[in-house]
C-alpha cells in the first residue's frame, strides 16, 4: 500500500507569508481529496494551543487530533547548534506516520524560525522532507529583498533540496510591492524548471482586527458583538486633544486610544458613527485601567448591537500605542473575511496545476463539506452569474454578500433602500463597493 501524497510547504526567512501558502494548498488538496491532513514538524513550546493547527482543523473539518498534528515542540529543538539530530528527525517522523495512516494527501508546512537558525532549521526542513518523500514548495518574501539578492537565495534552495533529491512544485514569491511586480518578475531567476509564481503585498492581510487586537494585549472587551470584534484596523489616533480637533481626524477603520476616564471621548465616538457626516471608525481602545462611569457604560450597552467595540486594557498609552503600531493580522485568528481576502489573492497569483494533478491522482469518492463548498465555489466562478439578494435590511445578507464578493465568485444585486444599505455595511464594518 502506497503512502499519501505529501506536499511540503517551507519558507526561508520569517513574515514570509507560508501560512497563506499552506492554506492555499490544503484548499487544493480538500478540492481533490476526502481524506487530507495537516501537520507541522514543530511548533512552539506554550501552554497555549497552536493557533495555526486549530484554524486547520476547524476550517478543513479535519479528522485528527490536535496531538495527531505536530511533531515535537521548540523544547526539543534547544542546544542542536547547526547540526539535525537523527533523534529529532525520527520523532517527528514517527508522529506524522501515525496521522499518515488515515490521509489521502499531507500538508505539512515547516518551521517558523522562531528561535533556532535559519541555517538549521532549513536544513531540519528538507531532511524532514526528504524522509517524507513530499514535494516541496518553497515561499520567500520580497519585502525588503532586492530582485538580484532573492534570485540568488532561491537557487541556493533549489540545489541544497536537488542534493536530497526533493522535488520542488514551484516558488512562491510573496508579498510583492504591488510598484515592483514587474520587475520582480523580470529579474528573479532561480535558473531551474521550477515556475515562480508572484503574490503582490495586500495590505488588508496585514491589517489587525478588534478582536486580534483583544487577543494581543488581553485586554476586556466592554462592548461590541462577535461581529463588531472582526472591524479592521487602518490607522491610530491618540485621543489627547480636545473633541472639535479630534472629530476632524477622524478616518475610516481608525482606531481610537484614549484614557478610560475620557468619557467625552466616547460619547462623541458613539455619536460619529450614527451621523453621515463622519466616517466609520474601528472602535475605542481605553488606557490606563480606567473604567468608564457607570451611567456612560449604560448608554453604551443600551445601543446593543449597534455599539462601538470598547476594549479596555491596564496599559498606559504609551505603551499600548506601541504594541498595537506593532501588530499585525495574521490567518489563524480564523476572521472569514480575511481568509477569502487571503484566498483570493492566492487563486489569483498561483498556478499550482502540478500541485492538483498530483491530489486527483490518489482522489477518493469522498465528498466533505470543504470539497463541495470549494467545488461550487469553482463552478460559479467559471459560469459567472448574477444572484438577486433581497432583504437588503438584513445583516445577514450583507454579510454573506460581502463574503461572496471578497471571493469574486458572481455578481450581486441586492434588493433595498440603496443610503441605508451602505450606511448599515459601514456600520458593520463591510466592503459592497
Amino acid at each position: 500500500m502506497t503512502g499519501p501524497t505529501v506536499i511540503y510547504v517551507a519558507s526561508l526567512e520569517p513574515e514570509s507569508g507560508k501560512s497563506l501558502v499552506s492554506f492555499g494548498a490544503m484548499e487544493v488538496a480538500a478540492t481533490a481529496s476526502g481524506r487530507v491532513g495537516y501537520f507541522r514538524p514543530v511548533i512552539a513550546k506554550s501552554p497555549e494551543r497552536d493557533r495555526v493547527i486549530e484554524m486547520m482543523r476547524s476550517r478543513f473539518r479535519l479528522a485528527q487530533d490536535y496531538e495527531e498534528s505536530y511533531g515535537v515542540t521548540t523544547e526539543d529543538t534547544r542546544g542542536l547548534g547547526e547540526s539535525v539530530d537523527p533523534a529529532l528527525v525520527h520523532a517527528i517522523l514517527a508522529k506524522f506516520e501515525v496521522l499518515a495512516r488515515s490521509c489521502d494527501v499531507v500538508v505539512v508546512e515547516g518551521t517558523d524560525y522562531t528561535g533556532a537558525s535559519a541555517a538549521f532549521e532549513f536544513a531540519l526542513n528538507s531532511e524532514i522532507a526528504a524522509h517524507l518523500g513530499a514535494s516541496c514548495v518553497i515561499v520567500a518574501r520580497a519585502h525588503a529583498h532586492r530582485p538580484d539578492q532573492l534570485g540568488g537565495v532561491l537557487s541556493a534552495a533549489s540545489s541544497s533540496l536537488a542534493e536530497r533529491h526533493v522535488p520542488i512544485v514551484g516558488f512562491v514569491v510573496n508579498r510583492v510591492p504591488a510598484d515592483e511586480l514587474e520587475e520582480f518578475r523580470a529579474r528573479v531567476d532561480t535558473r531551474t524548471d521550477a515556475p515562480i509564481w508572484f503574490m503582490v503585498e495586500e495590505p488588508a492581510l496585514g491589517h489587525v482586527t478588534m478582536g486580534d487586537l483583544a487577543a494581543e494585549l488581553g485586554a476586556e472587551v466592554i462592548a461590541g458583538d462577535a461581529e463588531a470584534m472582526t472591524r479592521d484596523i487602518h490607522r491610530i489616533v491618540v485621543a489627547a486633544m480636545t473633541l472639535p480637533h479630534l472629530m476632524r481626524r477622524l478616518e475610516p477603520h481608525a482606531l481610537l486610544v484614549t484614557p478610560g476616564d475620557r468619557a467625552d471621548v466616547i460619547l462623541m465616538a458613539e455619536a460619529a458613527q450614527f451621523s453621515s457626516g463622519y466616517p466609520p471608525i474601528a472602535g475605542l481602545l481605553l488606557t490606563g485601567g480606567y473604567r468608564p462611569d457607570d451611567e456612560v457604560l449604560r448608554l453604551t450597552h443600551g445601543l446593543g448591537e449597534s455599539s462601538l467595540p470598547i476594549l479596555l486594557t491596564e496599559r498606559d498609552t504609551y505603551e499600548t500605542v506601541d504594541l498595537v503600531s506593532r501588530a499585525r493580522g495574521s490567518l489563524e485568528s480564523g476572521d472569514e473575511r480575511r481568509l477569502a481576502t487571503g484566498l483570493r489573492l492566492f487563486e489569483d497569483s498561483v498556478d499550482f496545476d502540478n500541485l492538483v494533478e498530483r491530489v486527483r491522482s490518489t482522489r477518493s469518492s469522498t465528498v466533505t463539506p470543504v470539497m463541495f463548498e470549494r467545488q461550487l465555489m469553482t463552478r460559479a466562478r467559471e459560469d459567472r452569474r448574477r444572484i438577486v439578494l433581497p432583504e437588503g435590511d438584513d445583516d445577514r445578507i450583507l454579510i454573506a454578500a460581502d463574503r461572496l464578493l471578497r471571493r469574486d465568485v458572481v455578481s450581486l444585486v441586492i434588493l433595498g433602500n440603496p443610503e441605508e444599505i451602505i450606511d448599515r455595511a459601514h456600520g458593520l464594518g463591510l466592503d459592497l463597493s
